[in-house]
């Protein structure tokens, strides 16, 4: 079998067309692509200004796109947020931690009595995370300024 399509290949490589042969096959190509209609998609019958070539052109995806899409964003950001709960001065989600994660958990504060006692666990975090540092022997100037 191996042997056949060596010897048809070997045999194809030797036909070779003349040059009246290649211009008949060009012209008759030529001649089909111009009575053959082309085919042409929404996108393509708008100019690019139209089309909106920015990020709002996502949202013509599918609907199970975007919220796969979202869904990933969301798992993202809930897993650096629960990560940053953790994390200490100097570590790369502290920032994370006191400027988006603790924000949000003031402004999710209902009425004064229960934003004073969010403010109380804060300080009582900046304690713990003192004492952290403290016995692993990493407390210094800047991160006591920091906290």
């Amino acid at each position: 079998m191996f042997q056949v399509k060596k010897n048809f290949i070997r045999s194809a490589r030797r036909i070779k067309l003349e040059a009246y042969e290649r211009d008949t096959i060009r012209q008759n190509l030529v001649l089909h692509m111009n009575m053959t209609p082309r085919m042409q998609t929404d996108h393509a019958k708008q100019d690019p200004a139209s089309r909106g070539e920015t990020i709002w052109h996502l949202f013509q995806l599918k609907p199970i796109m975007i919220s796969g899409f979202l869904l990933m964003l969301l798992a993202t950001g809930t897993g650096v947020s629960l990560g940053a709960e953790t994390a200490l001065p100097g570590d790369l989600l502290y920032p994370v931690k006191i400027h988006v994660t603790e924000n949000v958990r003031s402004l999710a504060a209902r009425d004064d009595t229960s934003l004073a006692e969010w403010h109380v666990e804060r300080i009582e975090r900046r304690l713990e995370e003192a004492e952290q540092l403290t016995a692993a022997g990493k407390l210094d100037i800047n991160t006591s300024a920091l906290l």
